[in-house]
């Protein structure tokens, strides 16, 4: 069951940034670019921290060393003036992907067969995609959560590369410690891993119930204040009975969203515990083997920023993944919608 619904996540990702791409290759491009540039930037600093620190000193080319630090500076600056342009780029053609997509949408209402746009089919999923799009889950947001998991993911990456020499050179590699460090993160990150995923089904089905009741609560909450719905209400004597059911629906409402802000919460407080945790185990590790001498002072500055980004960067995909994950699956109905299949013939009949 569990792999079906990763199979079925997996392919309306998959679906949506093919769509993505049909419509304008620039944004799934800019995307990319600008999400490799910001995790790269913090990394330039924590490698010239490194570089620094591990030349001063007695007979250090003070020259040399500036020319390494303005260089270094200069590719900062430029990074962040590129960033600062593909933002904007970016922005834009998010506006023109998402134009291009509603009248995809448009498009498929005006073609669809007629007898097909008032089918239970259709309706059902017009109802399941204004209460998906109630919770800000649409195109738009998707290519939001998009650039936000691919920049967050990339900044996991190379924060793994840097560590990675840490735990398997030579010295390190194969000792006990080392084996019990590596066994820790795997647990931790599998434990995290295997909660949230768990943590995301449980979202999942309770917006979805809180979606479907706060449909029917909207109806009855807005429709009165339409005067002639009001006239018909008042004729037949039933303002205590749409009263009653709105202090009912609200009730229920608010015990719904009092499980879901717990089960936001919790997932909160796994995901900042664990990454957490792995940042105080791989500190503690940087520094004993600082202390041994088996790295330089410089090396265990570099680590240690990296640690942190590394802490920082699981956390930010934990989150980032998870909502992805609840939008992608949310964003299921549009995709259905896009590809009901018309049940007229198109064209002359065969003879």
């Amino acid at each position: 069951m569990r792999i079906q619904k990763a199979r079925e996540t997996g392919r309306n990702v998959t679906d949506t940034l093919k769509i993505m791409w049909r419509l304008d290759r620039t944004v799934v491009i800019v995307m990319a670019g600008r999400a490799l540039i910001e995790a790269a930037i913090p990394f330039v600093g924590i490698y010239l921290s490194e570089y620094v620190l591990d030349r001063l000193g007695p007979g250090c080319d003070v020259r040399a060393l500036l020319k390494v630090v303005f260089a270094a500076v200069g590719a900062v600056f430029g990074m962040m003036v590129l960033s600062g342009y593909l933002k904007k780029l970016f922005e834009v053609h998010m506006g023109i992907c998402v134009h291009r997509f509603d009248m995809e949408m448009g498009k498929r209402t005006l073609t669809m067969d007629y007898e097909l746009l008032e089918s239970p089919l259709v309706n059902e999923l017009r109802t399941r995609i204004r209460n998906d799009r109630d919770w800000g889950t649409g195109f738009y947001a998707i290519i939001w959560q998009s650039a936000s998991f691919v920049q967050e993911g990339l900044s996991l990456l190379i924060a793994v590369l840097v560590l990675a020499p840490l735990f398997g050179d030579g010295q390190a590699a194969g000792t006990p410690w080392t084996a019990l460090m590596i066994l820790c993160f795997v647990g931790i990150i599998l434990f995290s891993n295997i909660y949230l995923t768990k943590s995301r089904e449980r979202l999942f089905k309770m917006l979805t119930q809180y979606g479907a009741s706060l449909g029917y609560e909207d109806y009855f909450l807005y429709r009165p204040w339409n005067h002639r719905e009001g006239k018909d209400i008042r004729i037949y004597q039933g303002q205590r009975l749409l009263l009653g059911h709105m202090e009912e629906g609200e009730e229920a409402a608010g015990s719904r969203r009092d499980k879901i802000t717990v089960s936001q919460s919790r997932s909160g407080l796994v995901s900042g515990g664990s990454a957490g945790l792995l940042q105080v185990l791989a500190y503690l590790f940087a520094v004993i083997r600082a202390v041994c001498g088996a790295i330089s002072v410089g090396a265990l500055v570099k680590y240690a920023s990296a640690i942190y980004r590394f802490s920082q960067a699981l956390a930010a995909v934990c989150g980032a993944g998870s909502e992805y994950v609840v939008a992608a699956r949310r964003n299921q109905s549009t995709l259905e919608y896009l590809n009901v299949k018309d049940v007229l013939c198109r064209g002359s009949l065969p003879v």
